[in-house]
């Protein structure tokens, strides 16, 4: 297994390796326009066995999460010779916004969240022949890890290859909602719509389910789902829902590492399952978004005071004089970026939520709460800000400066420049061209696949 999961799951390598060895028996047994395989020969039918496929963290849950909006979200950039040095076409077309044409044999995030949505199926349609222990806590804790999972598989590829969540958008289509492991169904193109509705049915019934906390923080739990709830209506624009998740989420886990307690020298500062995660996965790995190769913007840089904490433990400055991320959440020497669920995204959910619901108290509260945790504490004065407009501007740079490389600011652009205030054009240079990418345009949602038609995952 990969380093970031070595220590804590030894004790569970064979058992996914089992697993693997049965869903690569699945996948070899089925091409993209054969008959239904016997699923029953092949697909695990026990609760154990189910849990043992959504444990499977070595290549299929919790890592290869979407990467695409990460790269072209351009808080940093690359050296020609890097860019050139890439092994993935696609990606070097989506750092440059040029994505009219993409026609790439293996769409990376397409196909690895479809994959994953195939195994939530495979165990959402297995648990009905065991009906008899739906009330059982192990039942409902398995149910509620699938349906977290695939909820967040289809967020993800929502915010890569949907309509912005908006009213004018709401019936344009979207995404294949394949809830069924039957891969000859075939499932056209849901609305934005049906697609949003999906996610948070799914998600508010694994809430339902999940229990406050799991053995492993690569298992979803309650406080996670109701973290993604608030996620998922956040980029929908419904900031009473996303309070009401966020609020939940807190009142079960809130904890903040202070930053004031770790050292800005290390080249691993934040440890790997930190008090703040309520949710482990990592982000696919990708040549233009590895430690030795982006280069931090220095706009994003100037946005740290110097009493910033953040400053020196988020960033290295390299020999030559530009810096590199160093903040990853996964803490090890790894070159996949955190893209799970932390505590001080959600406080950022529920601050930027109270702000713009004119709860200026309760607003400034949170903010106060997590700046006091990155800011050096001998110097840190409270805010005190009453202009709600001035507060939803310093929750949102506050945002803008906390959750870098989380995979998050992509669906920030998305649904920020929906407001005029708040829109912004991206630049980059390479090898002396300037490309552009203006507020909603159309590259703000990527193709998807032409190969769709044939197969989804």
């Amino acid at each position: 297994m990969p380093l970031v999961y070595s220590v804590t799951f030894k004790i569970r390598i064979m058992k996914n390796i089992k697993y693997t060895i049965i869903l690569f028996c699945l996948f070899q047994s089925c091409n993209k326009l054969d008959i239904k395989p016997d699923l029953s020969r092949v697909v695990p039918s026990t609760l154990d066995d189910f849990q043992g496929l959504l444990d499977n963290t070595d290549g299929i849950f919790n890592v290869s999460y979407v990467n695409y909006g990460e790269i072209a979200c351009a808080d940093y950039h690359i050296d020609y010779q890097d860019y050139q040095s890439n092994f993935t076409p696609l990606t070097s077309q989506v750092y440059v916004w040029n994505i009219k044409d993409l026609n790439d044999p293996y769409f990376v995030d397409w196909n690895t969240s479809y994959s994953r949505i195939l195994q939530c199926n495979i165990v959402l349609d297995g648990l009905i022949s065991n009906r008899t222990l739906e009330s059982n806590e192990p039942f409902k804790n398995v149910k509620g890890q699938a349906l977290f999972h695939r909820a967040h598989s289809f967020f993800m590829l929502a915010e890569e290859f949907a309509q912005v969540y908006d009213e004018a958008n709401l019936d344009k289509p979207a995404l294949p909602l394949r809830t069924s492991s039957d891969i000859n169904i075939n499932y056209p193109l849901s609305s934005v719509r049906d697609t949003y509705g999906l996610i948070i049915n799914d998600l508010k019934v694994a809430s339902a389910l999940l229990p406050e906390s799991q053995l492993y923080k690569t298992r979803p739990s309650k406080p996670a789902a109701y973290a993604l709830l608030a996620r998922v209506f956040l980029a929908k624009g419904d900031y009473t829902n996303a309070l009401i998740y966020a609020d939940s989420c807190l009142s079960m886990k809130s904890d903040l590492m202070d930053f004031n307690d770790l050292n800005e020298n290390s080249d691993y500062p934040i440890n790997q399952f930190n008090k703040e995660v309520l949710f482990q996965g990592s982000i696919s790995y990708d040549h233009l978004l590895s430690r030795n190769v982006l280069r931090i913007n220095s706009s994003l840089l100037d946005l740290y005071e110097s009493n910033d904490l953040r400053r020196n433990i988020l960033f290295f400055k390299r020999d030559d004089g530009s810096f590199g991320f160093k903040g990853n959440y996964n803490g090890v020497e790894i070159n996949s970026i955190f893209g799970g669920i932390a505590t001080d995204e959600i406080l950022l959910v529920q601050t930027e939520c109270n702000a713009r619901k004119n709860n200026i108290s309760l607003a400034l509260e949170g903010l106060n709460k997590l700046l006091k945790k990155r800011y050096k504490n001998t110097s840190f004065v409270p805010l005190n800000i009453t202009n709600q407009e001035v507060l939803l501007r310093r929750v949102l740079l506050e945002r803008r400066k906390e959750l870098l490389f989380r995979g998050l600011r992509w669906t920030d652009l998305r649904r920020l420049n929906k407001d005029s205030r708040f829109e912004v054009t991206l630049t980059r240079e390479l090898n002396g061209q300037t490309y552009t990418l203006q507020p909603n345009d159309p590259s703000y949602v990527f193709p998807i696949p032409k190969y769709v038609t044939t197969i989804t995952f």
